[in-house]
């Protein structure tokens, strides 16, 4: 499990950083250039909640690794936190992309 979560956490740290990096707003799901007030913010915000994710994701790949976390309680954690995380980032996203 620790190789799963490292893997999202790397994938979502990358996908991050394209975001906020070079303002590639255009690959979040639902984009419209339209109702966007302000792209670059949206940028920033959506690159910075996940990478935040991801980080998040990679801790736990560590924690679970070397069993501070334990393994059967591996699986609803980094499922937990991925539901949890995408949850939070989709909705400050939604936000941000308004005002």
């Amino acid at each position: 499990m620790s190789i799963v979560s490292l893997v999202a956490g790397i994938s979502l740290t990358i996908v991050a950083l394209l975001i906020w990096k070079f303002k590639a707003v255009e690959i979040l799901a639902g984009y419209d250039p339209k109702d966007v007030v302000d792209p670059t913010r949206l940028a920033h915000v959506a690159g910075l909640m996940l990478l935040m994710l991801g980080i998040l994701l990679m801790t736990e790949s560590l924690l679970i690794y070397e069993e501070i976390i334990i393994a059967e309680q591996a699986v609803f954690v980094v499922v937990g936190t991925i539901i949890i995380g995408t949850i939070v980032s989709g909705l400050v996203i939604s936000y941000f992309s308004k005002h």
